[in-house]
């Protein structure tokens, strides 16, 4: 059975004429991680190689599949590289997440340069070049952002909702870090952590590491803008990962400042509480037996006085494997 058999006809006719990579080492690594919310990967492919190839670009595009149940981009892949040798295909044993995904593509990147995108096409033509050419300005990350949206009513509102908190947490101002078309230097991704679903929040960790980030409008995709509505577990957990993130990039080297003025709000309410209640007892105005106001007092003193203690023993932690850890980036070094 040939490769071709494997996949749709419409398929074949995108990889057919998607132009070919050059097997020299590439200067150009694109990173796709794939999960089951994939479209078609060939057209995808004969987008970039189109405009690579235009540039005069040697590029390799490195497909990730996270997890074994993606069949149908497997076949769609397979057909890929037997066409064409700039394609590396990787699949995780099971799903580990988009960050992993990620991850797995940066370590056997070979350019200097990455491009990252979502395994569906969100931009238009011309974004490609668009992203690279803001690159060679001088800036380490580029982020698409797609303008004009064509999205419905509620998608841009959910986006408007989620870019408000996060400018709010994190003081960086970005308006569409869910468009996944990022360009950057390589060394960027190597330089920051990611795990969880950290990988969405990559433009925001770079602008706390000392990266030079910049934003550009793309045409979008007009197929991309269909209506997304998710279950409530999902905006809840994108909640507590822009709470994370915000708690990552204030408090990571100095976490007494976070468990600090929250210990010392309950203790001090604490005290209030227990100091009423003394005064008001010394003065006769009220007995404290059978005062639930009193159990109240003392527990949030006890509580007030706990989570400061896990402050400092945090604080204990950053000091001891503070030499470990590197949040910066030496740009250039001056002979």
């Amino acid at each position: 059975m040939t490769f071709e058999s494997l996949i749709s006809s419409e398929v074949a006719g995108a990889v057919a004429e998607a132009p070919a990579v050059s097997e020299a080492i590439p200067t150009l690594s694109v990173l796709v991680p794939v999960t089951e919310s994939h479209d078609d990967l060939g057209r995808l492919y004969a987008r970039v190689a189109e405009e690579m190839t235009s540039r005069d670009i040697r590029f390799e595009i490195l497909f990730v599949l996270d997890g074994c149940n993606l069949r149908q981009a497997e076949k769609q892949l397979r057909a890929l590289r037997g066409k064409c040798p700039g394609v590396r295909v990787y699949r995780l044993n099971r799903v580990f997440g988009e960050s992993t995904a990620l991850q797995t593509a940066v370590a056997r990147a070979r350019g200097r340069t990455i491009l990252t995108l979502a395994p569906y096409v969100q931009f238009g033509p011309g974004a490609l070049g668009k992203v690279l050419d803001a690159l060679s300005d001088g800036y380490d990350l580029v982020v698409a952002r797609r303008e004009p949206r064509l999205d419905s009513w509620f998608n841009l509102l959910q986006s408007r909702v989620f870019h408000i908190l996060t400018r709010w947490l994190t003081g960086v101002r970005l308006s569409d870090i869910n468009c996944k078309l990022w360009a950057m230097k390589a060394e960027v991704l190597r330089a920051i952590p990611l795990y969880g679903d950290l990988h969405q929040f990559i433009p925001i960790l770079a602008h706390k590491h000392g990266f030079r980030i910049a934003e550009v409008p793309v045409p979008q995709n007009a197929g991309n803008a269909r209506l997304r509505v998710y279950r409530p577990g999902a905006y809840l957990r994108r909640f507590l990962d822009i709470f994370t993130l915000a708690f990552l990039f204030n408090f990571t080297a100095k976490p007494l400042r976070f468990f600090g003025v929250l210990g010392a709000g309950l203790l001090g309410t604490g005290l209030v509480i227990t100091g009423y209640l003394g005064v008001a007892r010394l003065l006769h105005m009220t007995a404290l037996a059978d005062r639930p106001l009193l159990l109240l007092g003392v527990l949030l003193m006890a509580l007030g006085i706990q989570t400061a203690s896990l402050g400092l023993v945090g604080e204990i932690i950053v000091y001891t494997n503070v030499r470990k850890s590197e949040e910066y980036v030496v740009e250039t070094i001056l002979d």
